[in-house]
Formats: C-alpha cells, sequence, structure tokens
C-alpha cells in the first residue's frame, strides 16, 4: 500500500482542531502532509539525527516551517506535559522500537483522556514467517496496547500486510514494569542511532517505509 494512501486515512481520523505529534517522524512526510490538510501545527518527533534533519528538511522544502515543530527527542521521554495531545501517531514506527512497551506508556501519559493514539504497522499473518520490517501480529500490537493502558476503538487490515489500529486513553497502564523481550519487536539487521532508538538498515530491494 502506498504511504500515502494511508496518511490520508490516518487524516480522516482527526479533526482539524486536533494537537498532534508524530512519534518516529522520520522523513518527515507525514508531518508535512497532516499540517497541509489540517492547516494547523502538527509536531514530528524522532531521536535520530538522521531522522530530525530529514524532517526539517522536508518542511523547509515544502514551505511548512510556520506550522510543523520538529522535536529531537527520546520518545521514552516526551518533552511535553502530561494530557498534551488531542492525538498521538506511530505510523510504521512500531517495528523499530527496542522498547514498545515504554513508549506507548509515554504515548499514553501525553496524549488527553479523549484522545486518540493512531498506529499504522506492517503485520504478519498467523503462521507466516516474519521478514524484513514485518515483525507484528495484529494480536501482538492489541495485546501490547491494552497492557500500556488503551482501549480499541477499531483495527482495520488496509491491505495484506498493513494494519491501521485506532485506540483511546483507557485507565493507568498495567504493566509492572518496562522491560519487554526484543523478539518479535526488533529483528536482528537493526543499528541503534542515537540514545537507544533502533532503526533498520537498508534491506535488499528497499527497506521500510520510514527507517
Amino acid at each position: 500500500m502506498d504511504e500515502y494512501d494511508v496518511y490520508w486515512r490516518v487524516s480522516e481520523m482527526l479533526n482539524k482542531q486536533d494537537f498532534v505529534l508524530d512519534i518516529g517522524c522520520g522523513n518527515g512526510n507525514l508531518v508535512n502532509y497532516l499540517a497541509r490538510r489540517l492547516g494547523r501545527e502538527v509536531v514530528g518527533l524522532d531521536i535520530s539525527d538522521e531522522g530530525f534533519a530529514r524532517a526539517l528538511g522536508a518542511a523547509k522544502r515544502d514551505r511548512l516551517l510556520h506550522l510543523v515543530r520538529c522535536v529531537r527527542a527520546d520518545a521514552e521521554a516526551v518533552p511535553f506535559s502530561d494530557a498534551a495531545f488531542d492525538a498521538v501517531l506511530l505510523v510504521h514506527t512500531l517495528h523499530h522500537l527496542a522498547r514498545p512497551e515504554a513508549i506507548l506508556r509515554e504515548t499514553w501519559r501525553v496524549l488527553k483522556p479523549r484522545g486518540k493514539l493512531i498506529i499504522g504497522e506492517l503485520v504478519v499473518e498467523e503462521g507466516q514467517q516474519r521478514y524484513g520490517c514485518h515483525q507484528l501480529l495484529v494480536p501482538d500490537v492489541q495485546r501490547m496496547l491494552r497492557r500500556a493502558g488503551f482501549v480499541e476503538l477499531s483495527t482495520q487490515l488496509l491491505c495484506l500486510d498493513t494494519a491501521l489500529f485506532v485506540m483511546t486513553r483507557g485507565s493507568s497502564p498495567e504493566l509492572a514494569t518496562l522491560g519487554v523481550p526484543a523478539t518479535g519487536y526488533l529483528h536482528q539487521d537493526a543499528s541503534t542511532v542515537g540514545d537507544g532508538w533502533p532503526i533498520d538498515l537498508p534491506l535488499p530491494g528497499g527497506g521500510c517505509a520510514r527507517a
């Protein structure tokens, strides 16, 4: 599925009044798309120097610096107050993370009580071999989100390998500890850039959409 098809579906779930955070903004394409479509400020967060520079460069290129705020920060310590955002996005990001549930807990903190968490993720079917960026089953993601304190609004399979999860903030996260096994969440051909944000190395024939 084309990444802009996913962006359009995400934008349809947002209101023009929403204050939006895109975690793992990578090349900045989604942030710029939403800023242009919503006509208001959108925040993109990335910890890698490369990701931050690409997002900032894309905003300058598209003349959207007045609507796009690029923040270089660790997603386990988002530099915003509690309940700051109406919507938080992780699009083609979750499978990159070594500690996804820690980041989801932080996402829960910065999301308003009635806000939306929207996750677009590459998935594999039950019984299918995990490969490249395709590391998660739909039930893997749903369990992870419930444990982080989210309540499911909807899950859509957009195509054979892409799912869209829409959640809202529920009660406090259930996890007593933040550590989770890397198996199934971080593939072996990964490299760490910055302070512990794993990104994928280029794969033969192309890599992840937002690496």
